[in-house]
């Protein structure tokens, strides 16, 4: 099985788009996946051994950068712009 295609697949279907979403789900889709899974009892032990690294920093760090973002849309009143 395609694991990294099925991930992205389920990433899009369980994040409805919201950015703290994406950023957890590319973190733990990074840990999980930094080596093979060979099947879907390993993945789900993985998965579930991730969710206790990601630290309170680390979520207060992604909503500091989404209020700067949304600061930089209401500044240019929301034309397209490069982030980096």
């Amino acid at each position: 099985m395609a694991w990294e295609r099925w991930s992205d697949t389920l990433a899009t279907t369980i994040a409805g788009y919201h950015p703290l979403d994406f950023f957890l789900w590319e973190y733990v889709k990074d840990k999980v996946f930094s080596t093979p899974v060979p099947d879907i009892t390993n993945l789900k032990a993985k998965i579930t051994d991730t969710f206790p690294i990601i630290t309170d920093d680390m979520l207060e760090n992604t909503w500091r950068e989404i209020d700067y973002r949304l600061d930089v849309l209401r500044a240019t009143k929301g034309a397209h712009i490069e982030v980096y």
